[in-house]
């Protein structure tokens, strides 16, 4: 059996609310391991957006101790994973 992807609709694909809604939940989980490992609640945002071909997030540090655990132990870099699952 041969699988043939078209591009346009791997575009469609990726522009789909459920993706941009899967997309939101693992940043979410990301962003909420990087605050357990960092003991900051508020310490990490999540940014969504929708591009011409796919749609994105982003977890950043939103805090001056979140920024210095990121900087010193990697807690964002590290809580990667946590997405994963």
């Amino acid at each position: 059996m041969k699988l043939e992807l078209r591009m346009l609709g791997v575009r469609q694909l990726n522009l789909l609310p459920a993706m941009a809604n899967l997309i939101q939940d693992k940043a979410e989980m990301i962003a909420n391991a990087a605050d357990a490992a960092a003991g900051d609640p508020f310490g990490h945002r999540v940014e969504s957006g929708r591009g011409t071909r796919r749609v994105r997030s982003a977890v950043i540090t939103d805090t001056h101790k979140a920024m210095y655990m990121e900087a010193r132990f990697r807690t964002l870099t590290s809580s990667i994973r946590a997405g994963r699952g």
